[in-house]
């Protein structure tokens, strides 16, 4: 299996991009980043406890991408000075 590790951080840095162009005001504080983080992970978890003959990996890849993203975003507006 070959990573494509450019491919993947560049997806998460676009899905930050929009995040941030959709909500605008900046995370309120560290709770309010990890709501948002632990939602984003939930649904990746949906996908990941599919049925191993159902799950899609396209839809668990692009959650997965969201979950990096909001970890991101957490980490610059909650834990940068």
């Amino acid at each position: 299996m070959s990573l494509n590790v450019g491919s993947v951080t560049r997806a998460a840095s676009k899905e930050l991009r929009r995040s941030l162009r959709k909500r605008k005001k900046p995370l309120a504080s560290a709770h309010e980043g990890l709501g948002y983080l632990l939602e984003e992970i939930r649904e990746l978890e949906t996908e990941v406890f599919t049925r191993e003959s159902k799950r899609n990996r396209n839809r668990m890849r692009k959650e997965a991408i969201q979950v990096a993203a909001m970890a991101l975003r957490f980490a610059l507006e909650c834990c940068d000075e």
